[in-house]
């Protein structure tokens, strides 16, 4: 059974940049999402709560917890981010793959 929808370009192009970073990098940012951007829809409310709070106990184990003042993307920090319109954001993503290497450019 599949199921059939759309992926926002904005999306693609974070997803683009997700996979840029190194495993190290992916986790970083996997403990850095809010809690109200993860989607629970297959998830159960049980596991997800386990999940977050493992994840909070690991992150408190490392040091500063991750706050919506950290440095995020475009010289934005989460809470500047998240309070773009989807026109800003768009803009700062464009303005970030404008300066990214194409994939010829990386090295092998």
């Amino acid at each position: 059974m599949s199921t059939n929808y759309t992926v926002s370009p904005r999306v693609l192009r974070v997803l683009g940049l997700v996979q840029r970073l190194e495993p190290k990098e992916r986790f970083q940012l996997a403990q850095l999402l809010p809690p109200e951007l993860m989607s629970p829809a297959s998830i159960s409310d049980t596991a997800l709560a386990d999940a977050m709070a493992y994840f909070r106990v690991k992150g408190s184990q490392r040091g500063a917890m991750p706050s919506l003042d950290d440095p995020f993307v475009g010289g934005l920090t989460y809470r500047e981010y998240f309070a773009l319109t989807d026109d800003e954001a768009d803009a700062v993503w464009s303005e970030l793959a404008a300066g990214a290497p194409t994939l010829e450019e990386l090295p092998v």
